[in-house]
C-alpha cells in the first residue's frame, strides 16, 4: 500500500505542474471535436504527455455533466495503471508502441476528428467557390445598372437642353419681331417628311424662275483671236468683258467668220457659264451669235456699248446666277427661246437684248434665226 501510495503521490508531483497547460491543450481538443460533432454528448479526448525519460498516457473521459472536481483524479488514477502497462479492464498488458496506443484510444472514442476537419475543409472550398461566383454576377449586375443610370441621365441631359434650345429660339424670334424682322420658320429638326417636302419644294422654285435673267450676258471686245493648235475648226480668242484681264473663250466659228474678221470687234457673251476644256484648252465664256445649219452671225451691241455692259430683258429683272451649274441644265432650257425676229433683234420670248440707253443687240443679216 504504501509503494502504490508513494506512486500516486509521484504521479500527483509530476502532473500537477502540467495541469493547466493540459486543461488549456483539452480545451482546444474538445472545442474542435465539438464542433465536428456537436450532437454527441459525451467527448474522448487523448492526450500524450512525455516527461523526464518515461512515457505516460493520460486518458480522460471529458463528459459535460462530470463534475470538474474529479477530472484530476481520473488523470491520475489512468496515469498510473498506464504507466506500468496494466488496464484496470481485465488486467491485460498495455505494452505497444505509443503510436498504436494512440490508435486505439481514438478507436475507443468512436470518432475521428480528423476525417471531418478534412470533409469540413472540403465543405468550405465549394462554399468559397459558390460565393466567388456570386460576387462575379453582382459585379456584372452592378454595370449593367450603372449603364442603364448613365443612360437615362443623358436622356434626362439631353430632354433639358432641347427645351433651353426651344426657349432661346423663342426668345429671339420675340427680339427679331420688336425690332421689325419678319419671322422665318425655324427648322423642327423633329418631322423628317417636312424636311423631304421642303427639299422637293425648292427644286420646283428654282424652276419656275428658270429665264434669261439668270444668264450673265455683257458687252465685250475679242482683243485677238487665233487658231487652236489641236483644233482646226476652233478659235482660240482673248476677250475684254470689262474686267481687271481678258477672259479666254474658245468659239467654233473657224468655218463660218474669216479669221481677220474676229480681231477686234465688238461682241455678245455669255459670262457665267462653267469654264470648260476644249482640246487642252479652257474657255471661260461663250460668244452669242444668231445660227443657222448654214450660217452663223456674230450678234452686234448697240452703238456706244462698251465692253462689261450689261444686257438685260423687259419683262424678266433679277440677278444673273454667279456660275450657272450644269447639273441644273438652265442653260439648256432658256436657249430654244432666244431668237431673231422679223428685224433681225435678238430677243428672249419677244423681249429684246438690251444695253440700258444705248439700244439693242441684233444680227447683221439673220431675222427669225435661233440664238446660241
Amino acid at each position: 500500500m504504501c509503494t502504490a501510495e508513494g506512486r500516486r503521490e509521484e504521479t500527483n508531483r509530476l502532473f500537477e505542474g502540467r495541469i493547466e497547460a493540459g486543461d488549456a491543450i483539452k480545451n482546444r481538443v474538445s472545442q474542435q471535436l465539438r464542433r465536428g460533432r456537436p450532437e454527441d454528448k459525451d467527448m474522448t479526448a487523448v492526450f500524450l504527455s512525455k516527461d523526464e525519460g518515461y512515457e505516460g498516457f493520460l486518458l480522460h473521459i471529458i463528459q459535460t455533466a462530470k463534475p470538474q472536481e474529479t477530472r484530476h483524479q481520473s488523470w491520475v488514477l489512468k496515469a498510473e495503471e498506464l504507466h506500468h502497462g496494466r488496464s484496470r479492464w481485465g488486467g491485460k498488458s498495455l505494452e505497444r508502441s505509443p503510436l498504436e496506443r494512440a490508435r486505439s484510444l481514438f478507436k475507443m472514442s468512436g470518432h475521428n476528428p480528423l476525417l471531418r476537419l478534412e470533409q469540413r475543409a472540403s465543405e468550405a472550398d465549394q462554399i468559397i467557390e459558390y460565393l466567388k461566383q456570386q460576387v462575379l454576377l453582382l459585379k456584372e449586375k452592378a454595370i449593367v445598372q450603372a449603364s442603364v443610370r448613365e443612360e437615362k441621365k443623358l436622356m434626362l441631359e439631353n430632354a433639358k437642353l432641347k427645351n433651353d434650345i426651344d426657349d432661346l429660339k423663342k426668345q429671339l424670334l420675340e427680339k427679331e419681331k420688336k425690332r421689325g424682322v419678319l419671322a422665318v420658320p425655324m427648322p423642327s429638326g423633329d418631322n423628317r417628311g417636312e424636311k423631304a417636302e421642303k427639299k422637293q419644294a425648292a427644286p420646283s422654285q428654282e424652276d419656275a424662275k428658270v429665264d434669261v435673267s439668270r444668264l450673265d450676258m455683257r458687252v465685250g471686245r475679242i482683243i485677238t483671236a487665233e487658231k487652236h493648235p489641236d483644233a482646226d475648226s476652233l478659235y482660240v480668242e482673248q476677250v475684254d468683258v470689262g474686267e481687271a484681264s481678258p477672259r479666254t473663250v474658245v468659239s467654233g466659228l473657224v468655218k463660218n467668220i474669216p479669221l481677220e474678221q474676229m480681231q477686234n470687234r465688238m461682241a455678245i457673251l455669255m459670262c457665267n457659264l462653267k469654264p470648260a476644256k476644249m482640246r487642252g484648252v479652257v474657255s471661260q465664256a461663250m460668244v452669242m451669235c444668231a445660227s443657222s445649219p448654214d450660217k452663223v452671225e456674230i450678234l452686234d451691241p448697240p452703238s456706244g456699248a462698251v465692253p462689261g455692259d450689261r444686257v438685260t430683258f423687259q419683262g424678266f429683272p433679277g440677278d444673273p446666277d454667279k456660275e450657272l451649274n450644269p447639273k441644273k441644265k438652265v442653260w439648256e432650257q432658256i436657249q430654244p427661246d432666244l431668237r431673231t425676229d422679223d428685224q433681225c433683234v435678238a430677243t428672249y420670248k419677244g423681249s429684246a437684248f438690251e444695253v440700258a440707253g444705248k439700244g439693242v443687240c441684233k444680227a447683221q443679216t439673220m431675222s427669225n434665226s435661233g440664238i446660241k
